[in-house]
């Protein structure tokens, strides 16, 4: 569509349920994104509602939280997960982030963290203190941990 009307496309990023492209001379970022319907808890087991809407379990906003740095990387989203992961593990939230949604790529949201080191503070609001180091330094560490457990696994002869 963008092409036939005389438009650069570059894609970004390209998942099975998300695509970034940059359209145009000076370009425009254009996201598309299927969202999942699907809740690893369903409503009807959630009781907390605002003005009658129920609300999404923390489990599933956890797995959201987790897709969108995989997806986007911004500062906001290290933010998230860096306190999600206060309760829960990243494995955790891995698993759940491809459990509602197959695109989750594991390799793909490692090199994603890689990108901890580009947060920018001044970008975000908080209300919790955030020790941005420590936020750099968590990320940094989960990032080689999956390379060093493949090395390991090379090492001693398993897949």
């Amino acid at each position: 569509m963008w092409r036939a009307a005389g438009l650069t496309v570059r894609a970004e990023q390209r998942y099975a349920t998300f695509t970034r492209l940059w359209v145009g001379e000076r370009p425009l970022k254009v996201e598309l994104a299927q969202d999942s319907p699907y809740r690893l808890v369903p409503s009807s087991h959630v009781s907390l509602t605002v003005d009658g809407m129920p609300i999404r379990s923390l489990i599933d906003r956890a797995a959201d939280k987790t897709w969108a740095l995989f997806g986007r990387a911004d500062t906001r989203d290290f933010v998230e997960v860096y306190l999600l992961r206060q309760r829960y593990e990243l494995s955790q939230l891995m698993d759940w982030a491809r459990e509602k949604d197959p695109g989750f790529d594991r390799d793909g949201f490692i090199r994603a963290l890689v990108q901890a080191e580009k947060v920018q503070p001044h970008q975000v609001m908080l209300l919790v203190p955030v020790d941005w180091d420590h936020l750099r330094l968590t990320f940094r560490q989960a990032a080689l941990r999956p390379d060093r457990e493949a090395r390991a696994a090379n090492e001693e002869g398993r897949p």
